[in-house]
């Protein structure tokens, strides 16, 4: 997670970060586009009369480890837009995932409550009746709040305090993916991450125009494959690449001898195999 030095009225909370290894070039330019976006919003000086409260932005990632990263001592992934957004930043070196799966995960980032306490164990499950999150809290403090990119909980954005929503529910085709889009149902041809990041930026540029402060929940499927398992990425993309040789995590052949027995059942560790992972010791 990092947070931007600069702009003293701004507290960014970067968790995770948006991996550009298996992506287009175009998506490529457009998340750098996306960033510098972000950079001149929170260089923004205050100005008379202005609201002055920070404004917050989270860019949330899919299914990427924090050793998948190049900052972190990855020598083979490249992330080199991810690289220099954290030596600019405050590196938190020891925050941690309080619930491994999507929909769970999301939910306690959302609530700053467990998945025992806000009603979401499961993937596409919903939060407890009267739950309330941060973009409510927010929006009854006077904030813009958007949503942009993957979805993964039941009720939809609108219900759960978001104004602004373009997004896709669960994981699934890259290209040609149905997208809610403020209430319209659309299957743009590009990419659907690269769209939602026009979508951001649309958002916060209308929103930097306003006497008002924001908070905009930005979402991805990258890293997280497609939805027949693959990575769709052009073939320099993938040239860079030996799939063969790809180093896989320690942790991922543990044989959990000396960890809690319901580990050996969770989702992340019967998935793994159809992800691509070699079988865990026995």
């Amino acid at each position: 997670m990092t947070v931007r030095k600069d702009g003293p009225k701004v507290l960014t909370y970067f968790l995770n970060s948006i991996l550009t290894t298996f992506i287009k070039v175009n998506l490529l330019k457009k998340m750098i586009g996306f960033w510098f976006l972000v950079t001149t919003v929170l260089s923004l000086k205050a100005q008379p009369k202005v609201d002055n409260r920070p404004n917050f932005i989270i860019i949330y990632t899919d299914d990427q480890r924090r050793d998948g990263l190049g900052i972190n001592g990855n020598p083979v992934i490249q992330t080199p837009l991810l690289d220099r957004m954290a030596k600019e930043a405050v590196r938190f070196t020891n925050a941690n995932v309080v619930f491994s799966l999507c929909s769970p995960s999301r939910a306690a980032l959302l609530t700053g409550r467990y998945g025992s306490a806000n009603g979401v164990l499961h993937l596409e499950s919903a939060l407890r009746k009267g739950e309330k999150t941060i973009a409510h809290y927010l929006k009854e403090a006077g904030y813009q709040t958007a949503v942009s990119g993957k979805w993964h909980i039941d009720q939809r954005p609108k219900a759960v305090g978001f104004d602004f929503h373009a997004f896709f529910e669960g994981n699934g085709s890259y290209y040609n993916r149905l997208i809610h889009d403020m209430g319209k149902d659309i299957k743009p041809e590009k990419h659907c991450d690269e769209y939602c990041v026009d979508r951001s930026i649309d958002f916060l540029q209308g929103a930097v125009k306003e006497d008002q402060p924001f908070f905009l929940f930005h979402c991805t499927q990258l890293p997280h494959m497609n939805g027949e398992l693959k990575w769709d990425a052009k073939e320099e993309t993938l040239a860079k690449y030996n799939t063969a040789g790809m180093p896989v995590a320690k942790s991922s052949t543990d044989d959990l001898a000396n960890k809690p027995d319901y580990l050996k059942q969770v989702r992340n560790r019967t998935q793994a195999a159809a992800y691509g992972y070699p079988r865990p010791r026995r």
